[in-house]
């Protein structure tokens, strides 16, 4: 089982229920008995791939591996790619999103899977989109060993949940895997919230990541970055994470919208509580779709705060897919409120247009 050390694990999940039961829905609502036909006799490309996994096999931490996959149109309609999904920015993918194949047309999907966060068995999958009526979502899949002249024991600083003020700290053990001496020649980090420290121990260092009491009120991410002498590996990463509590205690930490098909809605939950009573005096949206800020953000975003009891506060967010977008969004909505300890409260949110 590989061990992911700063993305989250990627999880594909099966859309194709959701594209069936919107189209159900669109035919309630009315539609034309006309456009229905032609959407019903219309042939749609179907997309076949020369295989669907690639196989790096053993390979070294710290490698940008390219991968491609070669398809052909074998429907009778037009092949239509509409987009490339991925739970994580370690792979990268260059499908030509919104270019068209006309029957028996070829070609390819390329893939760079980035190593630096993977350490052992890895296998990563990834969803392409496209206009097939049967079968519009295909998995395609990457496997690989991954090999680290240097592991860290554990993988990451992972404080959990801090009070406020509290100063933790973490070890980390980095055990050596080359042939050479290990050396470490530098370590970078954010001194405004961390202080780190190393020892040598025998072939082997510990490293000394503590949290300090400056750390914000939220969900807290950061990374150390140890400079050593690996040629595949010379900046090794250690993942830092913990979740520091104030006041107002905010669960869940992050929004997972999902897949939010055109037109369509999705809404999802905030509870908030605290000690003593406090309000909500109002909200920023801040939304990017492929990595690109969306002035829209705030149209986008609906936010609207519910009592649930005197110290608590229920916030429903509705993300609203407009049609004109499509592609991964992530962002955060920022709520202001009373509490002189906790101005500010945010909380990130991820989705998918399509």
């Amino acid at each position: 089982m590989g061990i992911k050390l700063h993305c989250l694990a990627l999880s594909i999940s099966a859309i194709s229920a959701t594209l069936t039961s919107q189209s159900a829905y669109s035919a309630t609502k009315g539609a034309s008995p006309t456009l229905n036909r032609q959407l019903t006799n219309e042939p749609s490309g179907v997309i076949s791939f020369d295989r669907p996994i690639f196989d790096f096999g053993q390979v070294k931490r710290g490698q940008k591996l390219p991968a491609k996959f070669t398809f052909k149109n074998t429907g009778k309609g037009t092949l239509t790619i509409q987009g490339v999904q991925a739970s994580c920015d370690c792979t990268t993918a260059d499908a030509a999103k919104g270019k068209t194949f006309a029957p028996g047309d070829s070609g390819a999907i390329e893939v760079l899977f980035d190593t630096t966060d993977y350490s052992g068995k890895v296998t990563k999958g990834l969803t392409v989109i496209t206009n097939e009526r049967s079968m519009p979502d295909r998995t395609l899949t990457i496997t690989a060993t991954v090999n680290s002249d240097v592991e860290a024991n554990p993988p990451l600083a992972d404080f959990g949940e801090v009070v406020l003020n509290q100063s933790p700290q973490q070890n980390i053990h980095l055990k050596n895997n080359m042939k050479t001496e290990l050396k470490i020649d530098k370590v970078r980090f954010n001194a405004e919230f961390l202080d780190v420290g190393y020892a040598k121990e025998g072939r082997e260092f510990v490293i000394y990541i503590k949290l300090k009491p400056t750390a914000p009120i939220g969900f807290f991410k950061d990374t150390v970055w140890i400079k050593n002498n690996s040629t595949a590996l010379p900046e090794m990463p250690i993942p830092v994470r913990a979740t520091i509590r104030g006041q107002i205690a905010v669960t869940p930490a992050y929004i997972e919208f999902g897949s939010v098909p055109a037109s369509e809605k999705a809404s999802r939950q905030i509870s908030l509580t605290a000690l003593e009573g406090f309000d909500i005096t109002s909200n920023s949206i801040e939304l990017n779709v492929n990595g690109l800020k969306s002035a829209d953000g705030q149209n986008m975003m609906r936010v609207s705060v519910t009592p649930a009891d005197k110290n608590g506060k229920k916030v429903n967010l509705e993300l609203m897919n407009p049609g004109s977008k499509s592609g991964s969004v992530h962002g955060k909505v920022t709520l202001q409120t009373t509490n002189p300890q906790q101005k500010n409260l945010t909380v990130d949110f991820y989705a998918f247009f399509r």
